[in-house]
């Protein structure tokens, strides 16, 4: 690879992360806007069961999806010519577990989210999720194939319509509130996936390099068999947080905790999509990694210094905002958005560990760290309040962070060329014992053709 593709690879992965992290505002903004409408227009009823319905098909489709959002990551944009029956395996997988899933969900809340009547709810509900799921994994479709500008566009778009239709539907219920979240959806499954198939998959797979794919459906299958194990103990650190916050200090004190919570928690997604871009980009050439992981994280810093350094400055007044009682929890917003630094270093290790083979040692780094966060922050909450609860998330973060600096300045300390074999002989010899027969040939293959194609 010449000198002048090296910065256009990372000017790319900057490109892709900057179309992630629009969308993940504007999906915020937009996300906020729909709940406020839904609180003026329907009465408390109706957007309670709106919000168990979503809710429900939100976390069904974490479960059942199986990790295959980062399984696309990883092998799509090497897929070539086969992307497509990449994209529709993952496509029809999720979308079955997702309504094979949901079926128990319909029959045990049949009574308070169906309205008593859990056999009509089987007639839709499954395939909602299903719809969900195949949704949620277009943006990392749309990323594997270089098409991640169109991510905030088709977001965008989903908000307005949630709108829309919220202002249309006012009178409904529970269910007409639901429909303004599922049509869009339905709509741009069909639109987007429109557009993948007859613009966006023939030019990727016209510009694809020589060479056999680098995946197959076990490799797949074996890649996310862990990797989805990492992923439901982050979804549950998340989730059950606000819920240890509940047991502890009741709704009155999760009220504080949660939007002291939810700022720092939403920067964090501009390290988790600058970790997808690096994963995708990575993928394609593991010899740039290092460049790529320099650019990121130079990135990132200028992003995110300027307002850490404002929140830790004016966290309090920035919380009487929202008024006086949410003032006290200005320390623990300020100890949750330090975290936010050492939780740069993990999601930048995570991308590299997956492409350079080391399936085991990503799924580990997210167990631990789901696992401590959770732990730790039980632990200063019952000692110390909500500000114990900060200083043990920071400190749980710090931990796994230091376990990894060393593995990630390894990257950091080499150039792009000499650390070309490293990843290569690690991701043979590791995804050759994971992975079986049959992997490591066609990758040793495909590297044989890219070496011919840049010679």
């Amino acid at each position: 690879m010449s000198g002048v593709g090296i910065p256009a690879r990372d000017r790319r992965l900057v490109l892709d992360a900057y179309a992630l992290t629009a969308s993940s505002v504007g999906n915020a903004l937009t996300g906020l806007l729909c709940y406020v409408l839904s609180a003026r227009l329907y009465s408390r009823d109706v957007v309670g069961q709106a919000a168990g319905l979503t809710a429900g098909l939100v976390l069904i489709s974490a479960i059942a999806s199986l990790d295959l959002h980062t399984a696309l990551q990883r092998f799509l944009p090497g897929a070539g010519r086969s992307g497509g029956r990449l994209m529709w395996g993952c496509y029809l997988t999720a979308a079955v577990a997702s309504a094979v899933v949901a079926v128990p969900f319909v029959l045990l809340f049949g009574a308070d989210l169906f309205g008593g009547r859990p056999v009509w709810g089987l007639a839709w509900y499954p395939a909602s999720v299903a719809f969900w799921s195949v949704f949620a994994l277009q943006d990392v479709v749309l990323l594997g194939l270089g098409a991640a500008v169109l991510v905030p566009v088709e977001n965008l778009v989903f908000g307005l319509l949630r709108l829309a239709l919220l202002v249309v539907f006012v009178g409904g219920g529970g269910f007409a509130v639901f429909a303004s979240w599922l049509l869009p959806v339905v709509l741009l499954v069909a639109v987007v996936n429109v557009v993948i198939w007859r613009r966006v998959l023939p030019r990727f797979a016209a510009a694809a390099e020589p060479g056999p794919p680098g995946w197959d459906v076990g490799t797949v299958a074996r890649f996310v068999g862990g990797s989805h194990i990492g992923n439901l103990v982050g979804v549950a650190s998340a989730n059950l947080l606000p819920l240890i916050v509940v047991a502890r200090l009741g709704t009155e004190g999760n009220a504080v905790f949660y939007i002291a919570w939810m700022v720092p928690y939403s920067l964090r997604m501009v390290a988790f999509n600058f970790g997808s871009s690096l994963l995708v980009h990575g993928s394609v050439d593991p010899a740039q990694i290092p460049s790529l992981l320099r650019t990121a994280l130079r990135r990132q810093a200028t992003l995110l210094a300027p307002v850490v350094a404002v929140i830790l400055l004016f966290a309090r007044p920035l919380l009487l905002v929202f008024g006086p009682a949410y003032a006290q929890a200005a320390d623990l917003l300020r100890l949750l958005t330090l975290s936010l630094l050492p939780i740069v270093v993990v999601s930048a290790y995570l991308p590299i560990a997956r492409v350079t083979g080391r399936l085991f040692e990503a799924v580990a780094i997210s167990i631990v760290c789901g696992v401590a966060e959770l732990g730790v922050s039980w632990f200063g909450l019952t000692h110390g309040g909500l500000t114990g609860l900060g200083a043990g998330y920071l400190a749980a973060d710090c931990v796994v962070a230091l376990l990894v600096l060393p593995r990630l300045a390894a990257f950091l300390a080499t150039p792009s060329r000499a650390r070309h074999a490293a990843p290569s002989a690690a991701f043979a010899g590791l995804t050759g014992a994971a992975a079986g027969r049959g992997s490591s040939p066609r990758r040793r293959g495909r590297r044989r053709a890219e070496k011919g194609v840049r010679r």
